[in-house]
């Protein structure tokens, strides 16, 4: 059982009181003045999940500081979300976003998932992990759409070009099941010291299949 797993589960178990109605425990009652779950729903839903770092690429100079979102697409019925990724700490670190708390906070986005318990929010800028876990709490209805989940700051310390990409990656639904996605990574960061000749370094787009 994964740690998102493990919290959905006791979250469930901890709130009887907004328990789902019985006989429809994955699916609860929606009455008119529920409103829409969250997220943007325009169009028809996509068959197929991705979970992108944006912007895709950057080319900056050392010393600036770059804005990064990790943003869902085409998603049904989510209630937890489970993120890490990996960067270049010789060449970039995460900006703290609460420096008035413990550790290298990353920030919590509502655009589609309502972050009601965050389980993890944090950076480690010496091993170079992004580990950002959250998941909603009953009576919340699950968040249909597409939506930022997260986001954070990099500064660049160093000159050179990096990758920053996924290396765990899981969304599930209110009973903890698993939402097949599909990855998509290998966001291109560069940055150059002041008066080298910037160049243009492309990674390839990894796209995975679970």
């Amino acid at each position: 059982m994964t740690l998102l797993h493990l919290f959905t589960a006791l979250c469930l178990l901890a709130l009887p009181a907004f328990a789902a109605p019985v006989g429809d425990a994955a699916s609860p009652a929606r009455s008119s003045t529920d409103g829409p779950a969250r997220g943007s729903t325009d169009g028809p839903a996509s068959n197929q999940v991705t979970i992108a770092v944006l912007p895709a690429a950057a080319n900056v100079q050392v010393g600036d500081v770059i804005s990064v979102t990790v943003r869902v697409e085409g998603v049904e019925d989510l209630y937890g979300a489970d993120m890490r990724l990996q960067f270049d700490p010789s060449r970039f670190a995460v900006v703290d976003a609460q420096p008035n708390l413990p550790g290298i906070q990353v920030t919590p986005e509502s655009e589609l998932l309502s972050p009601d318990l965050v389980v993890r929010r944090e950076a480690d800028n010496q091993a170079g992990v992004i580990w950002y876990a959250v998941t909603q709490l009953n009576p919340r209805p699950p968040a249909s759409g597409s939506g930022a989940l997260f986001s954070f700051h990099l500064r660049a310390q160093h000159s050179g070009a990096g990758l920053l990409s996924f290396t765990d990656e899981q969304l599930t639904t209110r009973d903890a099941e698993l939402i097949s996605i599909a990855i998509q990574s290998g966001a291109r960061l560069s940055a150059t010291a002041t008066g080298e000749m910037r160049s243009e370094y492309v990674f390839p787009l990894m796209l995975r299949q679970y």
